[in-house]
């Protein structure tokens, strides 16, 4: 059963919010308010923050079996097979479990600020296709280093990822309906929501 996320109150408490992430797990037509998405973003940063101490021990191990005088493939062996395979099946299963309510998440947020759906959408398009073309230019940069040709339009797209990511964050601190216009513009009302 899915369960439509509305923006009811005004202050969303640390519990509740956990429960609208997970209830709306496939809502990205409600709206969140910033409480509500903050408080689940701490929750990442906090299950981000200890994977580091996993992290930091595996390069101390390594780093420590290289200053031994172990072989460097071996050390790297180590490496991968030890912890950082653990580390990347726990990547995995939280991509799988978080991912699609996380763009839930933050489609409604989008959409509490004032934009549309679609608005949203095309954001996310601009964001993903700029993320490829940002991505072949550094993998074409590493395999094809033979080549002297650098058409320096990548970090064009890398630039653009910045600005977006930044416009997204600041997306995530305005107000509820902050948006919304009164516009007459087609173009304006495609991205934004019309103010009542």
């Amino acid at each position: 059963m899915l369960i439509k996320i509305n923006k009811d109150i005004c202050y969303v408490s640390f519990p509740a919010a956990i429960k609208q992430f997970f209830t709306g797990y496939f809502d990205f037509k409600g709206r969140t308010t910033r409480a509500g998405y903050w408080w689940v973003m701490v929750v990442f940063l906090i299950l981000s923050l200890l994977s580091i101490p996993v992290l930091v021990y595996q390069f101390v191990s390594m780093t420590s079996m290289l200053l031994q005088g172990i072989d460097d493939e071996q050390a790297l062996d180590y490496g991968t097979n030890n912890l950082m395979m653990l580390m990347m099946v726990a990547l995995v299963i939280y991509l799988l479990i978080f991912f699609i309510p996380s763009m839930a998440l933050f489609t409604r947020r989008c959409r509490d600020v004032g934009f549309r759906g679609r608005g949203v959408l095309v954001l996310w398009i601009v964001s993903l296709v700029s993320t490829i073309f940002a991505s072949m230019g550094f993998f074409l940069y590493i395999f094809l280093i033979y080549f002297s040709y650098q058409s320096g339009a990548d970090i064009l797209f890398v630039y653009l990822n910045y600005i977006i990511g930044v416009f997204f964050f600041i997306l995530t601190v305005l107000p509820s309906d902050f948006l919304t216009t009164k516009s007459k513009s087609k173009i304006v009302r495609f991205f934004f929501r019309v103010k009542m």
